[in-house]
């Protein structure tokens, strides 16, 4: 009986035991449709990852409780489900069904979350300044102070297209203006639906997120929530990625429920400039960075499995390309050192070439900022040169993979993956999901300083403190080494955890990137009697306005060396503190005195072997072809005109002692070939002013003399009167670079000498009076109509317009090629009147210089009459042959 007993016992404990395996397979499959208080559930996203330009998933874990508590609590897991949001939010660009609804996967990721009564605004209009693309939705929930709703709000901040016009909108007051118009926007649309779905007099929370400029209008939009009578900081979940600047008002502490995580290096968040006062509301937390972080390799190592898994290329950094967008940043703030000179310079120019990105536009925007004097000033237009031959080379290094910066970038991942490295979604998923715990993320180490040794020399990095040794060295072959021995020293890197600073050899210089965490030695070995140049420039993450700093001379024989002491930031320098290793002419890189980049920005343009800035160069290499072609040109028209005289002379129409006149075609061509260079320097000199009017007096000079030689084969008053024209309006023409005014006081006179001319060679007659009287009054009325004609500008006008119709009208009756001049200079003019007052346009600028000169070459060639004489000596004449 026992045995049976027993038997029994064992098969009720299997039984048990089977109905537990059931039941846990139960919980399992559950997991789908779980109760959320208790397990939480897996969210899938779908995104584009820029680095390889496919789309990408991921999955998220999502947790009701996480908002039953306080919002003012930072909570790593709602920061990564809100990144995942945000992400999610993205209008999809490699998704085929993203094309039709781009507002799927945010739908799709919110209906997951099991949040009902989605609200989609805008994804279904083409992105432009006055959209922002949202969907709302919300769901109930319990927490221990009883029932709620929790509403969801996800931004779109990514394919936004001319979205991202908004960011370019900062204004001058004391929240980014952009940011702030679309952020009230979100606010109406949220308060429409808490309205719409009967939710008013409710406890209410809202989760909100946002990536780039949907970090930014989040940020305000969280503001705005808090500072409502219906909401405040426990209550407002809020959390941003990558997030540029938004106000001039914030207060350390206030808004303790926003957390606004960031790169360094990510351009974006730099933006608006912290030189101007902006800053972010609530808490921003940063991303590592080689620049800043001595331990940076081992974050790295971490982020790296989690990118390399799920993105298939290994996790790269490129901090030499940072350092140029950061140079690049810093001539824009050189140039517009306030937000107010921003705004009433610059703003509206930036709007209108993300609008339109022709290059003609471009250009033409360019071009103005280029003339605006008020911007462009004595005191920073080296600067804005320097920053146009800075850009110029970056582009050139880039595409040419000659620059240092080629060395670091990733061959396997795609061109916006390299050049916004740091700004990518799956940069910023893999520093979320490198570790559970923030702490071992988040990063409050922003200082850093930027070596540059030139010489033929190896430099050593020490690391003082708990782990003292070498950290790395570079010979000056650009190699690593792991030991380096100076004096009687001999260091060895044995640390595998040693900080990984960035070091690189380019074009005989060794460059440094030393973080300011930690107490370090660089120590500056010379393989040659020389004098070493060294620089050091102190960084700050966010700030931008950073000066190069003066060069510092070293001079070293064969194997000796220097040591430079870099202290920590939070450290207090003594000369006590190394004195046992310092040799040589030692100093602290922090103390070397500031200096403008000018200097830098000057020695950078000439780094070609004919010593020239990359403007003049592309200059030079236009023109050779551009004088080759109408070389050709000229040819071939020598050759038309030679045959055409050949085929008369053979009909009996021109007499056999006729011979072609080359020199009109050569002077035609020459001021064609003359006029192109000219517009190339307009283009890319805007400020060579003086070099452009003396190539103005070289074509005025040849048409002078092509109308000089009719001039002097038929002398007649008219002939006399056009070259007197011609001499005044090549003045002019020189005059209209440095006065308007005055160029068109110089045109007025040359139109009124024409227009007497004119009247004296053939009497006008009533209905030429009559066309002069109604062009005048037309001419009169628009000009009083422009309201951006200031009064004396009006009466000027005014009395040109009255001539410049005169001219017109009474040359109607004249010869074609005079007729033609008259109708041309009126076109040049008009268009350039345009120009001037409303549109500026780079076409239309081109048009009418274009016409002008044509018009003078109308003149010029009217002087050339069809009347052959045989000379009296029976040598052959040279007489134009039309």
């Amino acid at each position: 009986m026992k045995k049976a007993f027993s038997i029994r016992k064992i098969l009720a404990v299997v039984f048990a035991v089977l109905i537990c395996m059931s039941s846990f397979s139960m919980r399992t499959f559950a997991e789908e449709q779980p109760d959320e208080d208790k397990e939480g559930f897996i969210v899938e996203t779908h995104f584009d990852v820029s680095t390889t330009g496919k789309q990408g998933t991921w999955d998220f874990k999502y947790n009701d409780r996480w908002f039953k508590q306080s919002a003012t609590v930072y909570n790593h897991n709602l920061a990564r489900l809100s990144l995942g949001m945000a992400l999610s939010a993205f209008r999809p660009n490699l998704d085929p069904d993203g094309k039709e609804n781009p507002a799927l996967h945010l739908q799709n990721f919110l209906k997951t979350c099991r949040f009902k009564d989605l609200r989609t605004d805008d994804y279904d209009k083409n992105p432009s300044l006055y959209t922002v693309s949202t969907v709302i939705a919300h769901k109930h929930l319990t927490d221990d102070e009883g029932d709620f709703e929790l509403l969801v709000v996800g931004v779109c901040g990514g394919g936004y297209r001319n979205e991202w016009m908004s960011n370019f909108s900062c204004g001058d007051d004391r929240i980014h203006l952009g940011f702030l118009s679309a952020a009230e926007e979100v606010y109406d649309r949220l308060f429409g639906y808490i309205a719409g779905h009967g939710l008013t007099g409710q406890r209410i929370k809202v989760w909100v997120s946002g990536f780039s400029r949907a970090g930014a209008i989040t940020n305000i939009f969280s503001k705005l929530l808090v500072d409502s009578d219906v909401l405040d900081s426990d209550s407002v979940y809020a959390y941003t990625f990558a997030t540029p600047r938004t106000t001039r008002e914030h207060i350390e502490g206030d808004y303790p429920n926003i957390y606004n995580i960031c790169g360094k290096m990510d351009p974006v968040p730099q933006l608006a400039f912290a030189d101007w006062g902006f800053d972010r509301y609530g808490t921003t937390l940063y991303t590592p960075s080689q620049q800043t972080d001595s331990d940076y390799n081992i974050k790295s190592a971490r982020a790296n499995q989690v990118h390399e898994k799920n993105f298939g290329l290994k996790f790269f950094n490129n901090v030499e390309w940072d350092t140029k967008l950061r140079v690049i940043l810093n001539y824009v703030l050189k140039i517009a050192p306030t937000s107010k000179i921003y705004k009433d310079h610059i703003q509206d120019y930036a709007v209108r070439m993300w609008e339109n990105k022709s290059l003609s536009n471009i250009m033409t925007c360019l071009m103005e900022l280029a003339g605006d004097k008020e911007l462009i000033t004595d005191e920073n237009k080296t600067e804005a040169n320097s920053m146009l031959t800075y850009l110029a080379y970056t582009i050139y290094g880039f595409a040419t993979k000659s620059d240092v910066e080629s060395q670091y970038r990733s061959d396997d991942s795609t061109l916006v993956g390299n050049l916004a490295r740091e700004h990518t979604p799956e940069v910023y998923l893999s520093w979320m999901y490198s570790t559970d715990d923030p702490e071992e993320l988040f990063s409050d180490s922003m200082n850093y300083v930027r070596m540059v040794v030139e010489g033929d020399v190896d430099v050593g990095i020490i690391s003082y403190g708990v782990n003292y040794g070498l950290a790395k060295c570079m010979l000056a072959d650009g190699t690593t080494a792991n030991e380096m021995k100076y004096g009687t020293v001999e260091m060895e890197k044995d640390d595998p955890f040693a900080p990984d600073i960035f070091m690189a050899r380019n074009r005989g210089q060794t460059i440094v990137l030393l973080p300011k965490d930690r107490n370090y030695g660089i120590v500056i070995k010379s393989n040659a009697s020389q004098r070493i140049e060294v620089h050091g420039i102190p960084l700050t993450v966010g700030f931008t306005n950073n000066n190069f700093n003066k060069m510092h001379y070293v001079n070293l024989e064969k194997d000796e060396y220097d040591i430079i002491f870099s202290a920590a930031s939070d450290y207090i320098y003594t000369n006590d503190d190394n004195s046992d290793i310092v040799t040589g002419d030692t100093f602290d890189v922090v103390d070397v005195s500031i200096d403008t980049s000018s200097e830098l920005a000057i020695a950078l343009e000439k780094v070609n072997f004919l010593n020239l800035g990359w403007r003049p160069l592309v200059i030079i290499t236009y023109t050779i072809p551009i004088v080759l072609i109408n070389l050709l040109l000229c040819l071939i028209a020598w050759g038309i005109g030679s045959h055409r005289i050949k085929r008369r002379k053979r009909a009996g129409l021109t007499a056999q002692h006729v011979r072609y006149d080359r020199r009109p075609a050569a002077c035609i061509f020459a001021v064609f070939t003359l006029f192109m260079i000219q517009e190339l320097i307009y283009w890319l000199m805007p400020d060579y002013m003086h070099e452009r009017a003396i190539m103005k007096l070289v074509i005025g000079v040849l048409l002078m003399y092509l109308c000089y030689r009719g001039l002097s084969r038929q002398p007649s008053e008219l002939s006399t009167k056009l070259l007197v024209a011609l001499c005044i309006c090549t003045a002019g023409d020189m005059t209209i670079n440095f006065s308007f005014v005055g160029s068109m006081v110089m045109f007025g006179a040359a139109e009124a000498i024409l227009t007497y001319q004119f009247t004296r060679y053939e009497k006008p007659e009533k209905w030429q009076y009559a066309l002069w009287a109604l062009g005048s009054f037309a001419a009169v009325v628009i000009i009083y109509l422009n309201t951006a004609l200031k009064n004396d500008m009006k009466y000027s006008m005014v009395a040109y317009s009255v001539i410049l119709m005169a001219m017109v009208a009474a040359s109607l009756t004249m010869p074609k090629r005079i007729r033609s001049g008259a109708i041309l200079m009126a076109v040049s003019n008009i268009l350039l009147f345009i120009n001037e007052v409303s549109t500026k346009k780079l076409l239309i600028h081109i048009l009418s210089l274009g016409i002008y000169y044509l018009a003078m070459g109308f003149f010029a060639y009217a002087t050339r009459y069809k009347v052959v004489t045989q000379p009296k000596d029976g040598t052959a004449a040279e007489v134009e042959v039309s």
